[in-house]
């Protein structure tokens, strides 16, 4: 598979991601429910920062988001740290647009020097690698964010 099949599924699997967000306001994209140790804004947030980490990073470049969103998102962060919600208009419609991006900067080149990572046992060795892994990871946080919808 090659890169452009890989954004082509992590395009898909995002078209869905931001179906789960149709109708839902700034309140019920920070409330965190009972039991539960973060928001859809923070699982918004998350797939969002580690599209980028798990792929402008290992190619060398910089991640093209804010950088507070890395203390905000990244792995064992909680919206419980938050000194204020972030906006979350302003992170879906990046989660949105990135995938467009990742297109446009691999057809220039931009992920050749992509190094690869690893995740545990496991070694993601080519952007395309990191990509569907990406579309697992993103899709066990589309379930999270289908729960808590329920509750909000």
């Amino acid at each position: 598979m090659d890169a452009t099949a890989a954004i082509e599924m992590l395009r898909f699997v995002r078209g869905l991601t931001m179906k789960a967000f149709d109708g839902l306001d700034q309140r019920q994209l920070t409330t965190v429910p009972a039991g539960f140790n973060n928001n859809i804004l923070w699982n918004a947030g998350h797939i969002l920062y580690y599209t980028c980490a798990m792929t402008y990073g290992p190619a060398g470049q910089p991640i093209p988001l804010p950088a507070e969103y890395k203390d905000l998102f990244k792995a064992n962060t909680s919206p419980a740290d938050w000194k204020e919600a972030p906006d979350g208009a302003a992170v879906l419609r990046e989660l949105g647009s990135i995938v467009d991006r990742i297109a446009a900067d691999n057809a220039d080149g931009k992920f050749g020097a992509f190094k690869g990572m690893t995740l545990g046992p496991r070694s993601l060795g080519t952007i395309q690698e990191a990509l569907v892994f990406h579309c697992f990871h993103e899709g066990l946080h589309l379930g999270r964010i289908t729960s808590l919808k329920k509750l909000v």
